[in-house]
């Protein structure tokens, strides 16, 4: 057994060395996310309480898939309600959330300002600018 500490509770886990058993006992049950569930839950991490429609704006497509299936997986759950018209639904994460990236706490998230690129720092590569040039 392993112990690992969270920041309301201790959870007793397997040990690191009996993934590969474990993982062939799950063969057959798929538990990938899509790209685009990782970007709604990523937005749902930092963003949190939020509601589906704010997520939408700033993803700029539809993420009802998406927040069911991270729904499902018990990444995220109801956190409220909006008291305004509809009364759309609160997203936040889950302490299973937290279990699962191995965080202690929403604190433990990367630092979004770090991962930004600052003025001063070089604009990443196209990367279809060479292969643009080559066409013309």
């Amino acid at each position: 057994m392993h112990v690992l500490e969270t920041e309301e509770r201790v959870i007793l886990t397997t040990k690191k060395e009996l993934a590969p058993l474990l993982k062939r006992y799950a063969q057959g049950t798929s538990n990938i996310l899509s790209q685009a569930a990782v970007e709604t839950l990523a937005i749902i991490a930092y963003k949190q309480p939020i509601t589906r429609v704010e997520i939408e704006q700033i993803r700029g497509v539809q993420v009802s898939g998406a927040v069911q299936r991270l729904t499902a997986y018990r990444l995220i759950e109801e956190k409220g309600r909006v008291d305004g018209p509809g009364r759309p639904i609160l997203y936040g994460t889950t302490p299973y959330f937290l279990d699962y990236f191995g965080l202690k706490s929403l604190k433990d998230l990367p630092d979004i300002q770090e991962m930004e690129y600052s003025s001063d720092e070089e604009a990443p590569l196209d990367l279809f600018f060479d292969e643009m040039n080559e066409k013309e």
